[in-house]
């Protein structure tokens, strides 16, 4: 993949918050966020794309800071310029309003005609077609396996998909069918007046295998605060 991008995307899969005892309550990104902003930074390092764009993606409300503050700051210490970055507002939790805001940004600045660089996990990548399709955003998407594959030597693919849980890719599968239909997400958004932001991470389990963590932010938020009382 050599074409360069202008604006590569990238797409945030949520915060977590920290429970050790060292750093309790403070936010993290998910192991879901970090894979990805990697490969972010990487296609800037090797001049893929010339500037990337975070949405805010807050996982806590206003309670804490937003994944894409968090992948901003993250950048900035790779000593990245922070010209190089683009953070944009509007409460944008879920994959249909992303790329709602996507096409309006596109719109207001007059750069229909500009290709951008979409980057998510695969597993991710047919529903964000199906999106891009329905709003007319003239986008490519790549996914940030095949981004490590490139700038990582030592990146084993077949791997990584082996010991990870299946949980959040197959609830992206049904996501995916219901997109075909529900071509701009009104039932998915309708949901999400009901469970709000999510949190999409993975934890080690009592044996040491791999498991999905997939909870409502404000009830992680008042699991990690019934935490902090208890120190």
């Amino acid at each position: 993949m050599r074409e360069v991008h202008r604006y590569g995307v990238v797409i945030p899969y949520s915060l977590n918050i920290r429970t050790d005892s060292l750093h309790l309550g403070e936010e993290r990104l998910t192991f879901y966020s970090a894979f990805v902003l990697n490969a972010v930074i990487e296609s800037l390092k090797h001049g893929l794309i010339n500037q990337c764009i975070f949405f805010d993606d807050p996982s806590f409300g206003s309670f804490k800071k937003s994944t894409g503050e968090l992948m901003l700051e993250s950048l900035l210490r790779t000593k990245i310029a922070s010209n190089k970055a683009i953070l944009m507002s509007g409460n944008s939790n879920n994959t249909v309003s992303q790329i709602k805001v996507l096409g309006k940004f596109q719109e207001d600045f007059n750069l229909q005609s500009e290709k951008f660089l979409i980057i998510a996990w695969g597993f991710h990548i047919k529903r964000i077609k199906n999106y891009i399709n329905s709003f007319k955003v003239n986008a490519d998407i790549v996914s940030a396996e095949s981004l490590h594959k490139i700038y990582r030597c030592n990146f084993n693919e077949a791997y990584l998909q082996k010991i990870l849980p299946v949980k959040i890719s197959q609830r992206e599968k049904i996501s995916e069918l219901i997109s075909r239909i529900d071509k701009q997400g009104q039932f998915l958004l309708f949901l999400k007046l009901f469970t709000g932001p999510m949190v999409t991470d993975i934890y080690k389990d009592d044996s040491g295998k791999l498991q999905d963590l997939i909870t409502p932010g404000n009830k992680r938020l008042k699991q990690v605060q019934g935490i902090q009382k208890r120190f």
